[in-house]
This record gives C-alpha cells, sequence and structure tokens, in this order.
C-alpha cells in the first residue's frame, strides 16, 4: 500500500509541477462534465428509472435488477456527477488543491463508469476515449509525451477501421456533413483515411509547422462531424486534442521538422526506448484492444465480436431486424418486434438482442402461464451489401439462458447469407420497410442516447 500511495503522490506532484498538466486536469473535469450534462439535457432518465427496461453488458447479465431507483433519483445522480465535475475542474486551477483534485478525478470517473455499467446503451466512443486519454493522466508518468502518442493511435486505429468501401464511398454515414457536395463526399472520405492514418504522425513534431498544420485540419474535420455526430463527440475531441497546443505554447514557428528552440520533439523522444518506456506499454494494450476483433470469425462490423474494447467507429453503417417468435403452450404464437433504432452503433449488435430476448422471457414467465418457449432472430447487412446475414437464430431461447464471451467466439453468433424466401419473410427490404406479419407486436424503446 505504501508503494501505491508514493507512486500516486508522484503523479501528482508531476501535475502540480507542470501548468500544461494542470490546466488539461481541468480539461480531464471537463469531459465529466459534459457527459453530466447530456446525460440531464437528453432526459435519458426517464428510461433508466425503476421497472424500466434494461439491455445489459454481457458482464452484467442481471443489472435489470439494479433499477430500483426512480426517475428524479436518477437526475439527481446525474446533476451530482456534473456539479461536482464543475468544483473539480476548478480545483485543478490552484496547485495547493491538485491532490484534492487527483483523487476527486479518480472517484468520479469511477463513478461514471458506474452510470455505463447501467445500460449498454451508454456505450459511446466518446466514454472510450475519454476514459482511455484520463487514465494515462492519472497513471502514467511523462503524461505529457505518453498523452500525445495515445491521442495519434486513436486516429491510426479509426483509420484503420475505415479501410472499407463502406466509408470510401460514403455510405457508412447517415448525414450528409456541413457543407458537402454529394459527388465530392467519396474524395473527402477518401482525404479523412489519409489524415488518419499518415498525416496524424505529424503530431509527434511537436510545434512546428507540419505539427500545427496537421491539429488544424483535425479540428476542422471534426468541425464538420458536428451535423453527423452530434455535438458530444467532436467537443470531447477538441478537449482531448488541446493536450498539442497546451503543448506547444500555442507558438506559430518557422519550421517545418524541428521545433523552436531545438526542444526535443516527440517523435524523438520516442526513438530513445528507455525514457519511452511507459508510452510503449501504453501503445502495446491500447493496440491490443483493437487487434482482438481481427481474430474472430465473419464480419464483426456486423457481429460486433471481440469489439468490447475497442473503438467504435464509423466504419460500417448496418441494418437488420430482429424479432422474438413467442410461443404458447396450446400451440399458438404471437411475433414480437425487438429492434431498437438508437444508439446507431449498438442497433444492430447481437449483446443488444441477447438482453432484450432475455427480458422478454422473464416478462412471459412472470405474466402468462400459457408461455412454453421463444425463439430468436436477428439478421443484419452492410448498407453496400445485397444479402442479409442471419446472425442470430435460437430455438427455445429461454430454456438455454445463452452466455456472452467477451474475447472469443460465440456459438450461437452466425454469419450466414439468408436464402431469399426467409429475406422476403423475416426482414425489411432494400428500402427500409419492413416485412413483418400482421401479427408483429413491438416492444417500446423510449431510451434516445
Amino acid at each position: 500500500m505504501r508503494l501505491i500511495l508514493d507512486y500516486l503522490e508522484n503523479q501528482i506532484q508531476e501535475i502540480r509541477s507542470h501548468l500544461t498538466l494542470r490546466i488539461y486536469g481541468s480539461l480531464m473535469s471537463l469531459l465529466l462534465i459534459l457527459a453530466g450534462g447530456d446525460w440531464l439535457m437528453t432526459g435519458v432518465s426517464s428510461a433508466l428509472g425503476r421497472g424500466t427496461e434494461a439491455i445489459c453488458w454481457p458482464m452484467f447479465p442481471n443489472c435489470q435488477s439494479w433499477r430500483v431507483i426512480e426517475t428524479s433519483g436518477i437526475q439527481l445522480i446525474f446533476a451530482t456527477l456534473l456539479l461536482l465535475s464543475i468544483l473539480n475542474l476548478l480545483l485543478f486551477t490552484v496547485p495547493r488543491f491538485n491532490k484534492t483534485a487527483f483523487y476527486l478525478l479518480i472517484t468520479l470517473n469511477v463513478f461514471k463508469l458506474l452510470i455505463i455499467a447501467f445500460d449498454f446503451r451508454f456505450r459511446l466512443k466518446q466514454h472510450i476515449m475519454a476514459f482511455w486519454v484520463t487514465m494515462v493522466f492519472l497513471f502514467l508518468p511523462k503524461k505529457e509525451r505518453s498523452l500525445k502518442v495515445l491521442v495519434v493511435f486513436f486516429y491510426f486505429w479509426a483509420g484503420l477501421l475505415k479501410l472499407n468501401t463502406e466509408w470510401l464511398s460514403g455510405i457508412s454515414l447517415y448525414k450528409m456533413p456541413w457543407l458537402m457536395i454529394p459527388a465530392l463526399l467519396p474524395w473527402a472520405c477518401a482525404y479523412v483515411l489519409i489524415l488518419e492514418l499518415l498525416l496524424v504522425w505529424g503530431l509527434l513534431f511537436d510545434g512546428t509547422k507540419i505539427s500545427w498544420a496537421v491539429l488544424i485540419q483535425l479540428f476542422i474535420f471534426h468541425l464538420f462531424s458536428f451535423p453527423v455526430v452530434g455535438y458530444f463527440y467532436p467537443v470531447t475531441m477538441y478537449t482531448i486534442l488541446m493536450i498539442y497546443p497546451l503543448s506547444w505554447g500555442f507558438k506559430w514557428p518557422s519550421s517545418w521538422l524541428c521545433p523552436p528552440e531545438d526542444q526535443e520533439t516527440t517523435f524523438r523522444w520516442l526513438l530513445d526506448r528507455r525514457k519511452a518506456l511507459p508510452a510503449y506499454g501504453l501503445v502495446m494494450v491500447f493496440s491490443c484492444a483493437q487487434i482482438i476483433p481481427r481474430f474472430m470469425p465473419g464480419d464483426t462490423a456486423i457481429t460486433g465480436e471481440g469489439r468490447l474494447f475497442s473503438l467504435h467507429m464509423f466504419d460500417a453503417f448496418t441494418s437488420c431486424e430482429a424479432f422474438a417468435e413467442v410461443r404458447y403452450k396450446d400451440g399458438s404464437s404471437r411475433r414480437v418486434d425487438l429492434k431498437i433504432d438508437h444508439p446507431v452503433r449498438i442497433h444492430c449488435d447481437p449483446i443488444t438482442y441477447l438482453s432484450r430476448a432475455r427480458f422478454l422471457c422473464k416478462n412471459e414467465i412472470k405474466m402468462n402461464n400459457a408461455f412454453k418457449d421463444l425463439d430468436l432472430s436477428l439478421c443484419s447487412k452492410r448498407a453496400s451489401e445485397g444479402e442479409f446475414h442471419q446472425v442470430i437464430d435460437e430455438k427455445d431461447f429461454c430454456t438455454k439462458d445463452l452466455r456472452y464471451s467477451l474475447l472469443s467466439h460465440n456459438g450461437w453468433i452466425h454469419y450466414n447469407s439468408l436464402p431469399s424466401k426467409a429475406r422476403k419473410d423475416a426482414i425489411p427490404d432494400l428500402n427500409g420497410k419492413r416485412r413483418l406479419n400482421d401479427s408483429t407486436v413491438s416492444i417500446p424503446n423510449s431510451l434516445f442516447f
């Protein structure tokens, strides 16, 4: 315990002794303010209170039982996170309060993590990135350098995800960016790939013309993404990116590759493996999380396998149909539409429908003595595909008590093309109109993150 406390004290001292890190600590609090404020403004608490349906993370399959707080209590939790985060932002501005701010930042992030664990629909890429950056800021030495390396790898791995026809054609975008001519959209998407895979490394040449040129392009890229993804993600990325101008001193240099006053760049720092050991360890852990999906069978943009700990980006726009065939002891049945539309990143994820089907099982068993079992079906495809794929086709779902493996293939998740007759009977046609039979009913889904 003494060693842990000494290590944490060293991290606090590093933050206290650098103005850049103290300001960035306030920005880490701003990330929490963004989350708390967004949850309050969007009214998600109305769908998180007692008795509402939960879509559970696979690590917490019984999260439905956690819903014991009324809507007003959920609002109070969000407001508490918001107010304490504002206080923490102010504490980081005063060096003698940095120790308090440090431990409060840890506490608030654990608090936020518990809120996110409450429902799978809280899974957003901005939360993933905010947690990575905050953990580096709190627990890794050489914070300034390590943060700059991590953010470069954010963009690099996001670019690798976009190496597909969906992104390059612009189909993966479900809204048009600002001032964009449709004919130019594929060219713009291709340039984003060049920016994220190649040009982004220029950020490591601290304070040079090339680093400023790349940073400005990233700011413009996120500005144009506002109508596509809303305000939350771009503002999060603007906050994270501030590590660069804060470190460079906001000075426009005269050199392309050498920083002013011949300071050591992050690129040169990385060449010294002894100095940069914390950054190398960070990159290895982060990259391993992104590599896991590549070992999974099928198209992981559709199956979602292995992607729980990786970046959650615009690599494909999927459409799907999910329903349960509820069967009764007298031989009758009814079809229940399980489809949700929001959030877009998980609206076709098997995890979503594993949880919704479990909820339906519990409700039917509790409310209807004539209930026998249900069959779960999920059919999905990329926007660019003509063929749908049968991702889930489980008979007697309630009896089987299926589980989700985080790091290995799940036998109940498939990637099979459906025959044409099955497509006509069970899934939407290509213009998005549903072809379910007249007896279909829907489970209300009121949570829109």
